[in-house]
C-alpha cells in the first residue's frame, strides 16, 4: 500500500459508502465510549466548560464529590455547581474566572468547593484551556477532594506536637533524675565530710576554750608575781625582769586574747560550714509535712537574716492572699532565709528588698524576692545553684545557700527561677504547689 493511500475508504466496504460510514461511526462511538469510561473511572473530578463557561461534561467523580447528578450539572455555570464565586475568594483561595476569557491554571491550587447540600470541602484544582485552531473552545476543570489528606496532615501535626512535648517531658525528667542523682551523691559526700570534720572540731573548740581559761589563770599568777616583785631582793628582781623582757610579757598579755578570739571565730566559721553541709545532705528531712501559712515563715526569715547579716535594708512586703501550702515549714523557712540573706548581702545599707506573694493559676503559689543590689553577671547565672559556687570573697561565703534552697524547693515539687542583670538587681521567684500528692509519703520515706 502506498503511503499516500487512505487507511479507510468509505467506498471500500461491501455495502458501498453507507457501510463504510457506519463502520466509521461505530469506531468513533467505541473510541468515545472508551474515553468516557476512562474519565468516569478516574478519582478526580472533571468538568468540561464550553465557550460560554457552562458545563458540557461532568464525570462520575465530580458528581459524587459535589453531590449532583451528572445530567443536572450540564448546562449550568461552575459558580452555580460549586457554590462559590471566584470574586468571593481572596489570597491563596482566589480562583480564576470560570467564564470567558479563561485564564489557564495548569498548576495545582487549593480552594474550597461547596456541595449541593451546602457542605464545604477542601480541593486542589487546575484549569486547562481547550484550544483548537488558535481559538479557545472552552476549558477543563480538574479537581480532587483533599479533605481526608488535610485531616491526616492535621493529625500528623498534632502527633508531632505531642511527640515533641513527650520528648521534652522525657528530657526534663532525665535532667531532673540526673540532677537528683548528682545532688544525692554530693549530699552523701557532704555528709561524710561534715561527719569527719565535726568530731575534731568539737574537741579543738573545747581545747581552745580550756586554753583560754588556763591563760586567764596564768595571767593572774603573773600579776601576783608582778605585785610581789618590789619586795624581793635586787638579785631576784633582776632575774624576773630579764625573763619578763625575754618573754615580752606585755605583748603576750595583749596579743594572746586576740589570737584566742580569732581562733574561736575561725572555729565558729568551720562549725557553720559543717552545719550547712549537714543541712545540705539532710534538706527536708526534719519536721512534719503540714499545711502552713507562708507569710509568718517569710517574716521569721526576714528577722533571722537581718540579725545574721546586720542589714539595715528597707523591706517592702507586698503580700497577696495565699491559701495554706502543704510543706515542711522548717524547710521553707530555711529556703526563704537563704534567699533573703543573699539579697541583704547584695544590697547597699540604704538598699531595698521587695517580697511579693501571689497565687497562680493551676493550684500553685508564687513568692518573689527582689533586690536592687549589684546583680549577677550573665556568665555566673547558670552556675548559681551549683554546690560551693560563690562570687563572694574567700572566707565570706560557702556557696551552699542557693544549692540548699533549690534542693528543698525541688523536694516540694516546686522550682526556683532567677532573673538578674549587673547593676540592676536580682529577682528570685519560688513557685510551689499548694498540695503534693505523695509528698507526705515521700517525706516519711526520707525521714525513716
Amino acid at each position: 500500500m502506498a503511503a499516500s493511500e487512505p487507511l479507510i475508504d468509505a467506498a471500500d466496504g461491501p455495502g458501498g459508502p453507507d457501510e463504510g460510514m457506519r463502520q466509521l461511526t461505530a469506531a468513533f462511538a467505541r473510541l468515545s465510549r472508551t474515553y468516557e469510561l476512562i474519565l468516569h473511572a478516574t478519582s478526580e473530578g472533571v468538568l468540561g466548560l464550553d465557550r460560554e463557561g457552562r458545563i458540557n461534561y461532568a464525570n462520575a467523580a465530580a458528581a459524587r464529590m459535589l453531590g449532583w447528578q451528572v445530567e443536572d450539572m450540564l448546562g449550568q455555570t461552575v459558580d452555580e455547581v460549586i457554590g462559590r464565586r471566584s470574586e468571593d475568594a481572596v489570597g491563596a483561595d482566589a480562583m480564576p474566572p470560570w467564564r470567558p476569557p479563561f485564564v489557564g491554571e495548569q498548576s495545582r491550587r487549593r480552594s474550597q468547593f461547596r456541595t449541593q447540600g451546602g457542605a464545604d470541602f477542601a480541593v486542589e484544582y487546575s484549569l486547562a484551556l481547550i484550544v483548537e485552531d488558535e481559538s479557545c473552545e472552552g476549558a477543563v476543570l480538574v479537581f480532587s477532594d483533599i479533605s481526608e489528606r488535610d485531616r491526616a496532615e492535621r493529625a500528623l501535626q498534632e502527633s508531632l506536637v505531642e511527640l515533641r512535648e513527650t520528648n521534652q517531658r522525657l528530657s526534663d525528667a532525665r535532667d531532673q533524675l540526673l540532677q537528683s542523682e548528682k545532688m544525692a551523691a554530693i549530699g552523701q559526700l557532704a555528709a561524710g565530710v561534715a561527719h569527719e570534720i565535726n568530731t575534731p572540731i568539737g574537741y579543738v573548740k573545747a581545747n581552745v576554750g580550756t586554753l583560754e581559761r588556763n591563760f586567764g589563770d596564768l595571767l593572774k599568777v603573773i600579776e601576783a608575781y608582778e605585785e610581789a616583785t618590789p619586795h624581793l631582793d635586787p638579785a631576784h628582781q633582776s632575774i624576773i625582769r630579764r625573763e619578763r623582757d625575754a618573754c615580752d610579757v606585755d605583748f603576750v598579755r595583749e596579743d594572746t586574747p586576740a589570737l584566742l578570739k580569732e581562733t574561736q571565730a575561725g572555729l565558729a566559721s568551720i562549725a557553720r560550714i559543717v552545719r550547712e553541709l549537714m543541712d545540705f545532705s539532710a534538706t527536708g528531712e526534719q519536721g512534719d509535712w503540714q499545711s502552713s501559712d507562708l507569710h509568718p515563715l517569710l517574716d521569721a526569715a526576714v528577722a533571722a537574716s537581718a540579725s545574721r547579716t546586720g542589714s539595715k535594708a528597707t523591706i517592702v512586703r507586698d503580700y497577696g492572699e495565699l491559701p495554706p501550702v502543704f510543706c515542711l515549714a522548717s524547710g521553707m523557712r530555711q529556703v526563704f532565709g537563704n534567699l533573703l540573706t543573699n539579697a541583704m548581702q547584695a544590697v547597699a545599707p540604704e538598699g531595698r528588698i521587695i517580697i511579693r506573694s501571689a497565687r497562680d493559676d493551676g493550684g500553685r503559689v508564687r513568692i518573689e524576692i527582689e533586690d536592687d543590689g549589684k546583680g549577677i553577671a550573665p556568665e555566673n547565672l547558670p552556675r548559681v545553684f551549683n554546690p560551693f559556687f560563690t562570687t563572694r570573697p574567700v572566707g565570706t561565703g560557702t556557696g551552699m545557700g542557693l544549692s540548699v534552697a533549690d534542693t528543698l524547693v525541688r523536694r516540694h515539687g516546686g522550682r526556683i527561677e532567677i532573673a538578674s542583670a549587673c547593676g540592676r538587681g536580682t529577682m528570685v521567684r519560688v513557685t510551689l504547689p499548694l498540695a503534693q500528692e505523695g509528698a507526705q509519703e515521700g517525706g516519711a520515706a526520707r525521714t525513716a
